[in-house]
């Protein structure tokens, strides 16, 4: 369901007068991205100071996305599941 149809779901069951005082969805989006903007985290400085947390370092699907992090003042991290880095071979 996309977030249009479940604003019209939820619209259509208020009555004319609450229905007619409710936000619009481009207005209830546009609060959402500025809430997100305003609580995003500091980018690091270095390469050094990047830490990941461990949903970050996993596919939507639970598979492993960080697939190399050695860890090294000059920091290498490849990003990618195994099926597309086999894909590259």
């Amino acid at each position: 369901m996309t977030a249009k149809q479940a604003y019209n779901l939820e619209i259509n069951q208020l009555n004319v007068a609450a229905a007619a005082t409710a936000p619009t969805l481009s207005s209830v989006e546009r609060s959402l991205q500025r809430h997100k903007v305003q609580h995003r985290p500091p980018l690091p400085a270095t390469r050094q100071d990047l830490d990941l947390p461990p949903e970050s370092k996993l596919t939507t699907d639970g598979r492993q996305l960080l697939l190399i992090d050695d860890g090294a003042a000059d920091r290498i991290m490849v990003f990618g599941t195994e099926n597309q880095l086999r894909r590259c071979a």
